[in-house]
């Protein structure tokens, strides 16, 4: 009797867990700032989480799927979670204190770890490669890259328990020969939700509560960067852009079900 096919959850960042706008506008303040090496990437996610569930950054019933994925998977009816993003880590790696990377994907992998409460919630990682950084390219996602990941035999390549939670239709997600693919594909309304410089403007204020050893040159230039960053925010986003859309992910939370059934 061949082996169950693996239960992988595969989480999409950008308009399905959230909408992240604010997100890439920090990041790059952060690296113009040169205050990343005195910034520790675990130091932001307490008040990180804190910004984004308020300023709805991150979707309402994110919390409660990440919740309810942990305890599948301390339950044993859940074997890999994964975060399957077509956002960068930008080459070079920017580097805080600690030396870990910080970048948006990996510190949004920290805030999902935190709000499910388990550290080991995070199975795997999967961002856009970097030959396509610069592209501009819509890539598909493909299976084939969540089963290497894993390391999983290709022999055990099997996506019938394998369930995309993702804005983007399943045609755009590539079977690679895998089967039982498209069976288990849950396309959520894109998310969207109303952004405003107070958004950018508290993100970077809660980086420079975490960096506020950094040498005073390095503060005082972070403070004028913070300036041209709202400008620029506020010139390429409007003032309060964004015609919220999407809801939050309550509804379909029942296709977890998938996972408490029969293997």
């Amino acid at each position: 009797m061949p082996p169950r096919p693996f239960r992988i959850f595969v989480l999409d960042n950008d308009q399905t867990a959230g909408d992240y706008r604010a997100l890439f506008y920090w990041i790059e303040w952060l690296r113009s700032s040169n205050l990343a090496p005195y910034v520790r990437r675990q130091q932001l996610v307490a008040p990180f989480i804190a910004i984004c569930e308020k300023s709805g950054i991150l979707r309402p019933g994110l919390r409660a799927l990440l919740r309810r994925l942990a305890s599948l998977k301390m339950d044993g009816w859940l074997d890999y979670f994964v975060i399957y993003t077509n956002q960068t880590e930008i080459l070079p790696l920017l580097l805080g204190a600690d030396k870990e990377a910080l970048n948006i994907p990996r510190l949004l992998a920290d805030i999902y770890r935190r709000l499910a409460e388990d550290e080991d919630l995070v199975d795997l990682l999967l961002v856009r490669p970097h030959e396509y950084d610069e592209s501009g390219l819509f890539l598909p996602k493909r299976y084939a890259r969540i089963f290497e990941g894993l390391d999983i035999n290709p022999r055990n390549w099997n996506a019938r328990n394998t369930l995309f939670f993702d804005d983007i239709p399943a045609e755009y997600i590539y079977d690679d020969n895998v089967i039982g693919t498209g069976r288990s594909h849950v396309q959520v309304p894109a998310y969207i939700h109303t952004v405003d410089t107070g958004i950018l403007l508290d993100l970077c204020l809660a980086t420079l509560t975490v960096a506020a050893g950094a040498p005073k040159e390095v503060l005082g230039k972070s403070y004028i960067l913070l300036h041209d960053a709202l400008l620029n925010f506020k010139m390429q986003q409007g003032e309060g852009m964004g015609k919220d859309g999407g809801g939050g992910l309550g509804p379909f939370m029942g296709r977890l079900s998938l996972y408490t059934q029969g293997y």
